[in-house]
């Protein structure tokens, strides 16, 4: 088994561990500037600083850093046995998060300053002397009682508690041994030496800094209990505080614990605890490069396509390391699946268009949303990028389809997708990265929400240009002038319209006072003949379509199975597989509009043509396209049915077409 693993590459993941490299991401110059703040001895304490980034961002990274950078300064002021200017710094480092179950926040905190005390090398034997000192010092027991205090309080302030004078008698002893306990902590852990008794410490000689992290990942009934641990250490010298955290979750999660609290504003609260406030900036395009190229890469750049799209993923791939990380392990994953089912080998896959991928995945969720559900979704925009620069050159082609229009905008995503090979044109070709990718992308719903493309009021039109197209489940050759169609069926609110206008008879025989259900108003018109459509199309100075404009339109010219391509896809129309029994909004499935753009070519409701199935005999037209009622089979772009022209059916509507000049 060893052996035959060893056949293909080696899947290289990286962990989700904070890097340890900060100087790819600039932070160096903020780490070294932080801790000069901390351990200039002209500096008072307390202090509190944030670091305030998105989960993801570096701000643990960035603490490491300036971790790190005062355990090298205190290394050399206790070298030189002192510094006029920087004094020695003790850090201690508290996850908040792994103890946001735990009842005695502060207990966990002590211990922890004593547990990093030990580690770095502090004797045990001082260690139980501090605690021994003047009588045996119970530290969980005097830590235990303040967090009895705060979690008695329910208040932004101890000193609520103790407004009356018989709890603050009753709770004196405690505050009292508790501070006497803190400034003996603080001053054991920085300079190692006894104080004698009421002595404070001189934060001249050193400061004590915890490094809070994960402050926002903790639930939100505890965050506001850590920041009221961190303010009992506010009042003494020598503390310092660096917090790491979003501060608009930390400031929402304070503000549900205090809303009981009449006019308590969030904002002060935390003003009053933090005296600097540090956002981090997005990473640099350069410093993502940096990033990938010589941690996450490193030794190994040969072989990898990554690095020709380096520029590209830096500035689509959202800029924190978290996400860079999980795009390479994407990418390292997919590519081993890729060459163990032999796509690579048999170049049946390109490794350059799966780096293009995996980006396009990452970088522009909805796109790869809809790309997979419809592959050709991929080459039809590489289309619309084509002749919109022919345009631009003085050259003609169609409008844009409304399903593309959004996509065509976005500047980056078109950018990508003209750089370096194209994806390959054919739905078999194209759909091996988009169904490799769906294996490793995370899991959504995948019936979609109505478009953005707003039918109301518009009547918008698509052009179907003259020439070629294939008919038929034969696929024969039929030309066609051009012409329009409407993008979207006729919906309620556009028929409501015409009665009112034209004062037309004939009222669906399901609507109640003469008008649609409230919340059909964008659904498809139904109950309505052939002889209803024809006037209203009339009415619009259109017509109905032949059932050869109509296959043209729901085709494209190159005879498509479906509309979106030649793979059934339940989610792609209103047919009996997606089992909502009814009709849906004409803009409910962008991703089942046909080539040239046209929504709900199939499924939801047939449709009228003005085609006669019968020569010379206009008593029975022709259906397309299949309903809510059809299954797969039954909502294909060749699928035809009829029906008398004078039959109104609640599964039955129509869209209009209209005429263009020749050569059009």
């Amino acid at each position: 088994m060893i052996e035959a693993l060893k056949q293909t590459k080696r899947i290289l993941i990286h962990n989700d561990s904070p890097a340890d490299k900060a100087h790819h991401f600039g932070f160096s110059v903020y780490a070294e500037t932080f801790a000069k703040i901390i351990a200039d001895s002209a500096n008072q304490t307390p202090l509190t600083i944030a670091i305030n980034g998105a989960w993801g961002s570096g701000k643990t990274s960035l603490m490491r850093t300036i971790r790190e950078t005062l355990s090298e300064v205190s290394r050399e002021v206790d070298r030189a046995k002192g510094d006029h200017v920087f004094r020695r710094c003790r850090t201690v480092w508290f996850n908040a998060w792994k103890y946001s179950t735990q009842n005695a926040i502060l207990v966990a905190l002590v211990e922890e300053i004593v547990a990093q005390m030990a580690a770095e090398g502090f004797p045990r034997q001082r260690l139980r002397q501090m605690q021994s000192e003047d009588g045996r010092v119970d530290w969980a027991g005097i830590s235990r009682a303040m967090d009895d205090l705060l979690q008695e309080a329910e208040t932004p302030d101890l000193t609520g508690l103790l407004k009356s004078d018989t709890v603050l008698l009753r709770n004196l002893p405690v505050l009292r041994e508790f501070e006497r306990f803190l400034d003996r902590l603080i001053g054991w852990s920085i300079t190692g030496q006894p104080m004698a008794p009421g002595e404070r410490f001189d934060d001249a000689k050193g400061a004590l800094v915890f490094f809070i992290d994960d402050l926002d990942r903790c639930q939100p009934t505890r965050v506001a209990r850590v920041l009221e641990t961190v303010k009992l250490f506010m009042d003494r010298p020598g503390c310092v505080f660096v917090l790491g955290m979003d501060s608009e979750i930390v400031e929402k999660a304070v503000k549900a614990q205090y809303q009981i609290i009449e006019g308590f504003d969030e904002h002060a609260y935390m003003d009053k605890i933090i005296q600097l406030q540090f956002n981090l900036p997005p990473i640099r395009p350069e410093h993502i490069q940096g990033f990938i190229r010589e941690e996450l890469i490193g030794g190994r750049p040969q072989d990898n396509p990554i690095l020709r799209y380096l520029e590209d993923v830096s500035e689509t791939v959202e800029a924190n390391p978290r996400t860079v990380k999980r795009f390479l392990n994407t990418f390292s994953i997919q590519r081993s699946l890729a060459e163990r089912q032999g796509f690579l080998r048999d170049r049946v896959m390109d490794e350059d268009l799966l780096a293009k991928w995996i980006i396009i995945s990452f970088a522009f969720e909805t796109f790869a949303e809809r790309a997979i559900q419809r592959p050709l979704l991929i080459a039809e925009l590489q289309e619309a990028i084509r002749e919109r620069e022919d345009k631009l050159n003085g050259g003609s082609g169609p409008s844009t389809p409304p399903h593309l229009r959004e996509f065509l905008e976005d500047l980056r995503l078109v950018n990508l997708l003209k750089r370096g090979k194209p994806f390959p044109m054919s739905e078999e070709d194209v759909s091996v990265y988009t169904h490799l990718s769906a294996s490793t992308q995370p899991r959504r719903s995948a019936v979609e929400a109505p478009s953005d493309f707003e039918v109301e009021g518009t009547g918008e039109m698509i052009r179907a240009a003259r020439g070629k197209f294939l008919m038929g489940d034969v696929n024969r050759t039929v030309f066609l002038e051009a012409f329009e169609i409407d993008i979207c069926p006729v919906a309620n609110r556009q028929y409501k319209r015409f009665l009112d206008a034209a004062g037309y008879p004939h009222v669906p025989e399901h609507w109640r006072d003469a008008t649609y259900p409230v919340d059909r108003a964008d659904h498809p018109v139904v109950n309505v003949s052939s002889e209803d459509a024809a006037a209203y199309a009339k009415w619009q100075g259109k017509r109905l379509p032949t059932e050869q404009e109509w296959e043209k339109a729901a085709r494209g010219p190159n005879g498509r199975i479906y509309p979106w391509g030649n793979t059934f896809n339940r989610f792609n129309c209103n047919s009996r597989e997606l089992g909502l029994h009814g009709t849906t909004e004409v803009t409910q499935f962008p991703n089942g509009a046909s080539q040239y753009g046209c929504y709900d070519m199939v499924g939801n409701v047939w449709e009228w043509t003005d085609t006669d199935v019968f020569p010379d005999n206009g008593d029975a037209k022709v259906l397309r396209g299949g309903s809510w009622v059809n299954p797969r089979e039954g909502v294909r772009t060749t699928t035809r049915a009829y029906e008398r022209a004078d039959r109104r059916r609640r599964d039955v509507g129509f869209r209009c077409v209209r005429d263009l000049k020749a050569g059009g």
